[in-house]
C-alpha cells in the first residue's frame, strides 16, 4: 500500500479503494470536505454520488461539501440535485428526515404530474413556500390513492365514502373540513359516511385505543349538532350496518 500510495496517481488509488471509477472533479470535490478525517460512510457516499451525472453536477457547484449535504443528495431524486435547492434544505430543522419525506411524497405520483411537482419543487426557498407545496401535492397525492375497503359496508342511508374525490366533494357541500381526512382515512385511523337524509348529515367511525371502531362523529352542514331526531336515526343505522358485518370491530 506504501508503494502504490507513493507511486501511483491519486485517481488510480482512489479507484482501486473503492472499486469506483474517479475523476478530477471527485479529487476536488474531497477537498472540499470538512478538515480532518471524517466518517466512512462520508467518503463512500461521495464516491457513490459522483456516479450520478446530476448529482455530480450539485456537487460540483456547492463551494464547500457537508456530510449533511452529501445525505440529502442520496435521499433526493435526480430531478431535485441542484445545489441552491440542497443547500436551502439544509438550512431547516430535521433536513434529512424531510428529504426523505419529500422523496416518499414525489414516489405517490407519476409521469407529468410528477415533472410538475419536481419542477415547483426546486425553486423553493422560503421555509412557507414549502410548506404551501407539501400541503399542494400531498393532497393531489391522495387523490390518486384507493381508499382501503370501509370497516361497514352501509346500512340504510348510510353511504361510505370511498375516494378523497368524494371526500372533498362532501366538504364542499356540507361545507366543512372534510377535504383534509383523505390522509387519516388512507392511514386506516378513520372512514366518513354520507347520510342524505332530511337533515343531511357526515358521519365518521374512528378507532379506538385498542383498535376497534367506534362512532366518533355526527355533524350537520357547516359542522352544526344534529336534532335528537336525526341523531337516533344515524345511529339505528350505525349499530344495523354494524350488525349486519358481524359488530363493529
Amino acid at each position: 500500500f506504501a508503494a502504490t500510495l507513493m507511486r501511483d496517481r491519486r485517481r488510480d488509488l482512489l479507484a482501486r479503494l473503492s472499486g469506483r471509477p474517479a475523476s478530477a472533479a471527485l479529487l476536488r470535490a474531497f477537498a472540499r470536505l470538512p478538515e480532518g478525517p471524517c466518517a466512512r460512510r462520508t467518503y463512500e457516499t461521495l464516491i457513490a454520488l459522483y456516479a450520478d451525472p446530476e448529482k455530480a453536477r450539485a456537487l460540483c457547484h456547492l463551494p464547500a461539501i457537508a456530510p449533511l449535504h452529501l445525505d440529502l443528495l442520496d435521499a433526493l431524486p435526480g430531478a431535485l440535485a441542484r445545489a441552491s435547492f440542497v443547500v436551502f434544505l439544509a438550512s431547516l430543522p430535521e433536513a434529512a428526515a424531510l428529504a426523505a419525506a419529500l422523496a416518499a411524497l414525489l414516489d405517490r405520483l407519476h409521469g407529468r404530474m410528477r415533472a410538475r411537482a419536481e419542477q415547483g419543487l426546486v425553486r423553493i426557498d422560503t421555509e412557507a413556500g414549502l410548506a404551501r407545496w407539501v400541503a399542494r401535492w400531498r393532497r393531489r397525492a391522495e387523490m390518486l390513492e384507493s381508499f382501503p375497503e370501509p370497516p361497514l359496508a352501509g346500512c340504510g342511508r348510510l353511504a361510505p365514502l370511498r375516494s378523497a374525490a368524494a371526500l372533498r366533494r362532501e366538504a364542499r357541500i356540507m361545507n366543512n373540513c372534510l377535504g383534509r381526512m383523505a390522509g387519516r382515512v388512507l392511514a386506516g385511523g378513520a372512514y366518513v359516511y354520507g347520510w342524505p337524509g332530511e337533515t343531511r348529515a357526515d358521519v365518521m367511525l374512528a378507532r379506538d385505543a385498542r383498535g376497534r371502531w367506534r362512532l366518533d362523529a355526527a355533524l350537520g352542514p357547516a359542522n352544526r349538532p344534529l336534532d335528537r331526531q336525526t341523531r337516533t336515526a344515524i345511529m339505528n343505522d350505525v349499530r344495523a350496518a354494524a350488525l349486519a358485518a358481524g359488530g363493529c370491530r
